[in-house]
């Protein structure tokens, strides 16, 4: 037990039996929200694991290994301290991924999507932070703007790629948006 709570220190028992915690898992500076459950009568291979969006997507793949590691553990305490191992390997050789930006920033995007018009998009990634608009310049001709939205947006102006027979400057202002 002291080495689970030194180990991680905001994963606490949720239970007097020790079979259930709740909490969070560190990695790095990072923190993930983990729910972990063994049904007292079946055992730890058929432990319920609950945890956020992040974690779920770092560990897409995983199942398989996940619920071998459960069935290999003497006991709850050895699970957990294994998962973390497992968690910090896969995190450190994945690349480096921008967190999601805030809740509020979706609804910027929609706006900026009304006032761009819906017509013209051609992509959004399921991120919202790669779109692909199209325009058709005074000569009919129609060309691709690609925007890489940062995670920090609106406060740092977006990527821009474009081909343009002449020079285009992007021109940002926090208030009004991409559009």
């Amino acid at each position: 037990m002291a080495a689970l709570l030194s180990s991680c220190p905001l994963l606490l028992p949720f239970s007097s039996d020790k079979l259930s915690y709740r909490g969070y898992i560190s990695i790095g500076a990072q923190h993930y929200r983990l729910n972990i459950t063994v049904p007292q009568a079946l055992g730890l291979k058929h432990a319920r694991l609950e945890c956020d969006w992040n974690l779920k997507q770092a560990l897409h793949g995983l199942e398989g290994l996940i619920q071998r590691k459960l069935e290999q553990s003497r006991d709850l305490h050895t699970f957990i301290l294994g998962f973390k191992d497992l968690l910090s390997q896969v995190l450190t050789s994945r690349p480096f991924q921008e967190p999601p930006p805030p809740p509020a920033v979706y609804s910027q995007f929609l706006d900026d999507l009304d006032a761009i018009g819906w017509e013209r998009v051609v992509h959004i990634d399921p991120s919202f932070r790669d779109w692909k608009i199209s325009s058709v310049d005074s000569r009919g001709r129609e060309h691709i703007l690609s925007l890489h939205l940062s995670s920090q947006h609106p406060t740092i102006p977006p990527i821009c790629n474009v081909s343009l027979p002449g020079p285009f400057q992007l021109q940002w202002h926090i208030k009004v948006g991409v559009a």
